[in-house]
């Protein structure tokens, strides 16, 4: 698909974006990257919270009892804004279940969304 100015922002109505953590799948803490028409970038970190992560987490089959939405400095950006306005009640199995918006022209990189995804409680530090 070419159009990006296509907005979604009805729940369900685009195909299930893959999901993946500082470019990997197996890793529970980190930037949070997502694929959104074969295209994969950044989610807009202006308006997540814990609901957004536990919605993350679930999807991608990780801990969500104690998941936590982060933010990385600047530096830490490497891709396009594609995913944005994310609103999760934190029961969906699914980030394309929420209202969202694909590809904001709205948000701008003030920092990047970064994840902890466990369902432990112990502590931890996330060094950038």
């Amino acid at each position: 698909m070419n159009n990006k100015s296509l907005i979604t922002i009805i729940a369900g109505n685009s195909p299930m974006p893959q999901l993946r953590i500082g470019g990997y799948t197996n890793v529970s803490v980190g930037r949070v990257e997502i694929n959104v028409y074969g295209e994969w970038g950044d989610i807009c970190d202006s308006s997540l919270d814990d609901n957004d992560a536990k919605v993350i987490c679930r999807q991608m089959g990780l801990g969500t009892r104690y998941s936590r939405i982060l933010t990385l400095p600047s530096s830490a950006m490497s891709e396009r804004i594609v995913y944005g306005d994310l609103n999760c009640n934190g029961d969906e199995d699914r980030v394309d279940l929420c209202e969202h918006v694909e590809y904001p022209n709205d948000c701008s990189h003030t920092g990047n969304v970064a994840i902890v995804c466990t369902d432990y409680c112990e502590c931890f530090s996330v060094y950038y």
